[in-house]
Parts: structure tokens; C-alpha cells; sequence
């Protein structure tokens, strides 16, 4: 029997990766040695083909990047690691499942129930993804009035840390760092003792400390729906930080004095990339008094004694970039996890904790309501981030077209099928994990006040896949289309990846998913698509991600994608 057309092309390719490989364990993949208790391949009528798949795959796994926490992927490579055997000596002595099992323990979820991104450090939301972030709103750098976004951190030009510092940098936005903005802003019952250890140390000589920013700036609320201090207290331990320290107020133009009801208190919170300071995260949008011109704005701390200091970091404005799809991600990668492991004791401590992700998408995010996910969040309206001026040059739209998951410069968003087919793999994954608790009481999974009936859930996921297949198909195209956005438009540009997503958690449906592939195989022709036929397998290993020219649906941290193939 002769090898298959596909395994050819997978030996043709894992050939041409050992030809121009070469670093760590093993030179090669033609000079990696599996462990005989590694998984591998058998082809007995081809043995060098399974023996160059197993030795690939141990090349694959010895050679990737660390695995650290973020939750994005977590969902793909707890099916691509989970089934892995003999991985205690090639993953800092333990299997590759008790790595997932600690990463997925270690992801935390805020107090409504939203499953944190756990990104990397940004002047962004911390519990979201890492852009766009204030720099980026398309202000003039010397502006200080009428402002969409601000943000001063305090710490010399060469100092100021990720992506805002480059930016900062790039533009000479002096005023924005120290010793600049330290010097610009009022301190009232207090001292100012300058910049120490790269953050602005103020010392309280008489209750309420209360620090203003300049007499001459101003931002519009609806374009800054957060703003985040980043502070700590100084010269005393962590853990006598005190619960309620303050709170941020508030002049909106023309209030003459400052209204105690144009306030929000803030905590002293840590998040997962808090590290030494306290991120206080401030969601002002949620405030009725926080619209139109904010005139005023100043930092109380009443809960401090005389002759204690703060010292802040950095304190700025930032979009909601929180992702739609780190909830059902999560549920999806512990069901996983727990179907090739068997870990009751894992699944028992993290069941309540599913059970809040599935709810926080079944309500806040409108599963129950509408049978699809609708994005409740600022800026997450499906809408791009920008348009062309006749000169060619952009203008950013911003608090718009925020990114939702993965695929960041798209802005998905509003009505969000790819949210929503998600949200249907959830359903049916603790449709499954509930049915268990209740026919297997030996296991001792909990059941409880927040547990949900399985045959409901399923009920459900019917519903969300018969809405979704009449609501997100195109019927001109034959596929679906990735989001409505909050005017109602939808935008196609022939995302291989979402369809075959929706076909991977079975919210297709078969008549859909014929189409959908005969599409992707280059069978079907559709008319406006810049790749067609063949040519959308052009790189063989896999389709591309897109069959049709984008040029106009991107957030706004991608405004120019005419200049490179394909955007």
C-alpha cells in the first residue's frame, strides 16, 4: 500500500524543517533520538514515515518556545500536549499535563466572573490583552485639552517602560513623563519629594492627601472608558497597604465646585501583572456622571496618616481590551485536560469556577438573551478603529473596533460569531462535566447552588446553533461571516479560520459545512475573493487565513494594511 497523497506532503514538509534546523537537544530532526517511552508513530507499511513523524514531534516538543501562562492558546495546546506520553525529562521534570494542570489552576478570574487574559506587561487593561493603549488614540502629542486619552508616568524620558515608553520617546512627549509631569501636577496637605526609584514620591502632612493633574488638561470621558493608578505606599510593608484608600473625582466642563456624587473609589488591588506596585483599575464608563468634557480630575487618599508617603508609578487612560473568548477557552481547556487526565481532584476544585466563566457568558455577555454573544463592553462594537482622509492619511476612530480575542487586529466585536460558536463548544463541555457530577457520585464533583442541568444546557446549545446558522451564515457567499457590528453591518472577508473553527466545534451545520469546504478546497468559486481555487492552499501545508483582500476592517493599531501583501 502506498503512502497517501497528504502523508507525502507532511514527510516533504517535516523533510525540508530537519534540512535548516538545527539548535538544542538534537541538531536535526533526522538526528532526533525519542525516548523509547515517548509517543510514537507507527506505519508498518512505511516505517520511515512514522519514524520521521515521531522523531519531528520530539523535536517539536524539545525545540518550542517555554510554555508561560497566557490563556489564549490554552485551549489548542491542551489538545496538542495532553495525549503526549513520556515528557517527565524533556519539561523541567514533569509531564507536559502537570504543566497545564498548574497553569490552568494558576488563571484567575475577577469578581463578576471575566477569565483574565494573562498577557504580558502593558499600559493597557491588565485583565485584557496588551493594545491599544492611550498612545495610540490619534492625539496630537502636544495637545493638552479635549484630549481622547492621557496617561503620566513617572519616570525619566529613557526610563518609561513597554510600548508607551516607546512611544513617549518616539514623539518627544516630555510633558507626559518626569520630570515633567511630576512637576505639573498640584499637591494639596501634602509634599512633593520628587522622583524616587522611577516613581513620584508624595508625603501626606495632613489628611486627605489629595493630588490634581494640570490646571490646563482636559479628555473627553466617552474616548477614556478606564484609567488605572499604578501606586504603592512607601517605607511601609505591603500588607499594611489600607483597604479603601481613595478616590478619584471628578469636574465635568462648567462644574464650578467638585460633586461628591462625580467620584469612584479605588482599592488596592493586585492583578497578574501588578508585581510590585498596586494596579487600581478604575471602569469610570460605568459611572452616570462620567460623560462629556472631563475638566478636572484629582487623586484622593483619605485613608493615609500625616508623615506617610505614596509613590505612583503611572497614572493614565485605557481602552477595555479584554477578550470575549478567554471564558470559554478556559472551560474548554480544563474539560480537556480533564478527559485525557482523569484528574478528579482538579476538575472538583475547578468546577465552581467554570461554572461562574459559563454563567458570566450566559448573562453579561447575552448568551441566554439573544442566543448569540453581543459584546456589552466599550469599544468592543465590531466597528473598524480608523478611516482614510482623501490625502491618505488615517484618522483614528478611537474607543472603537477593540480587539476580541486571538486574531487582535481584527475587530470582531459587536454581534461576535466567533465569540458565540465558543460559547456553544462551552455549553456542550459542561453539559458533559455536569452530567458526570451527576451520574457518578463516587467522584464527590460538586453540586450546588450554581450548578446547572445538563439536558438545559444542551437545550441551549440547539438554540445557539440553529440562531447562529441562520444569523452569521452569508447566503451569497456560502460561509460565515465573523461579527455584526453595533450599526448592523456585517463584514465578510472570507475568514478560512472562523469557518473552520465553527466546523471544529460543531455549530455548523452539515449542509454549512459542505459549503464551507468545498470553498476552502477551491471547489467553489466566489466571486470577489482575491484567492480562489487552488491557489488558497497556496503555502500546501495549510489554506490561508483569509480569501479576501482587507483593506478597511482593522482596530486601530493597524492603519496602513496596503503595505504589505495581504495587510
Amino acid at each position: 500500500m502506498r503512502v497517501a497523497t497528504g502523508i507525502k506532503t507532511l514527510l516533504f514538509g517535516l523533510a525540508v524543517m530537519a534540512a535548516f534546523s538545527g539548535f538544542g537537544v538534537c541538531e536535526t530532526v533526522s538526528e532526533a533520538a525519542p525516548p523509547p517511552e515517548f509517543t510514537a508513530f507507527e506505519t508498518p507499511t512505511d516505517p520511515d514515515a512514522g519514524s520521521l513523524i515521531s522523531r519531528y514531534l520530539f523535536y517539536h516538543f524539545t525545540h518550542r518556545i517555554p510554555m508561560g501562562l497566557c490563556l489564549f492558546n490554552r485551549e489548542f495546546l491542551t489538545v496538542a500536549d495532553c495525549w503526549l506520553a513520556g515528557t517527565e525529562n524533556l519539561n523541567n521534570g514533569i509531564p507536559i499535563q502537570e504543566s497545564h494542570r498548574q497553569q490552568l489552576e494558576a488563571v484567575v478570574m475577577d469578581a463578576e466572573g471575566y477569565v483574565a487574559s494573562h498577557q504580558h506587561f502593558s499600559h493597557a487593561h491588565d485583565w485584557g490583552w496588551p493594545f491599544p493603549i492611550w498612545t495610540q488614540a490619534g492625539d496630537p502629542g502636544g495637545n493638552f485639552s479635549n484630549r481622547k486619552m492621557v496617561g503620566w508616568h513617572f519616570q525619566s524620558l529613557d526610563k518609561v517602560p513597554g510600548w508607551v515608553g516607546d512611544a513617549i520617546r518616539a514623539h518627544r512627549m516630555e510633558p507626559w513623563c518626569a520630570p515633567a509631569a511630576a512637576n505639573e501636577w498640584r499637591v494639596e496637605h501634602g509634599t512633593s519629594e520628587g522622583i524616587v526609584e522611577n516613581a513620584w514620591r508624595v508625603r501626606c502632612v495632613q489628611a486627605p492627601l489629595v493630588i490634581a493633574w494640570p490646571e490646563n488638561v482636559s479628555v473627553i470621558a466617552e474616548e477614556s472608558p478606564y484609567f488605572q493608578l499604578r501606586w504603592r505606599m512607601a517605607e511601609i510593608p505591603p500588607d499594611d497597604c489600607p483597604r479603601n484608600p481613595g478616590w478619584i473625582e471628578w469636574k465635568r466642563q462648567g462644574d464650578m465646585d467638585w460633586l461628591p456624587e462625580n467620584r469612584m473609589r479605588f482599592y488596592p488591588d493586585k492583578t497578574p501583572l501588578s508585581n510590585h506596585f498596586r494596579h487600581s483599575i478604575l471602569p469610570l464608563y460605568r459611572h452616570p456622571g462620567w460623560k462629556g468634557a472631563i475638566s478636572a480630575l484629582r487623586i484622593v487618599f483619605d485613608e493615609i496618616a500625616p508623615g506617610q508617603a505614596v509613590e505612583i508609578d503611572s497614572f493614565f487612560s485605557h481602552y477595555d481590551t479584554r477578550h470575549s473568548i478567554n471564558n470559554p477557552v478556559f472551560i474548554l481547556a480544563c474539560a480537556n485536560y480533564y478527559n485525557w487526565t482523569g484528574d478528579t481532584a482538579f476538575l472538583r476544585r475547578q468546577m465552581p469556577r467554570l461554572r461562574t466563566a459559563l454563567r458570566y457568558q450566559q448573562t453579561v455577555m447575552g448568551g441566554l438573551q439573544y442566543g448569540f454573544i453581543r459584546n456589552p463592553w466599550p469599544g468592543h462594537d465590531g466597528r473598524p478603529g480608523w478611516t482614510a482622509r482623501e490625502d491618505g492619511s488615517r484618522e483614528i476612530l478611537s474607543n472603537r473596533g477593540i480587539g476580541n480575542n486571538y486574531w487582535d487586529l481584527l475587530p470582531f466585536g459587536g454581534d461576535d460569531f466567533y465569540a458565540t460558536a465558543q460559547y456553544y463548544a462551552s455549553l456542550l463541555a459542561m453539559a458533559d462535566l455536569e452530567q458526570l457530577a451527576r451520574e457518578h457520585p463516587e467522584l464527590d464533583l460538586p453540586i450546588g447552588a450554581d450548578a446547572q442541568d445538563p439536558e438545559i444546557l444542551r437545550r441551549h446549545a440547539r438554540e445557539v446553533r440553529e440562531i447562529a446558522n441562520k444569523k452569521f451564515w452569508a447566503a451569497d457567499t456560502g460561509r460565515f461571516i465573523p461579527c455584526f457590528d453595533r450599526d448592523g453591518t456585517p463584514y465578510d472577508f472570507g475568514l478560512v479560520f472562523l469557518n473552520l473553527e465553527a466546523i471544529w466545534y460543531g455549530i455548523a451545520s452539515p449542509e454549512h459545512a459542505g459549503q464551507i469546504m468545498a470553498w476552502i478546497n477551491g471547489d467553489r468559486i466566489i466571486d470577489g475573493d482575491t484567492s480562489t481555487g487552488a491557489d488558497i492552499y497556496h503555502w500546501r501545508m495549510a489554506p490561508r487565513a483569509t480569501t479576501r483582500r482587507n483593506l478597511s476592517w482593522y482596530g486601530q493599531g493597524w492603519t496602513h494594511p496596503e503595505n504589505i501583501p495581504w495587510g
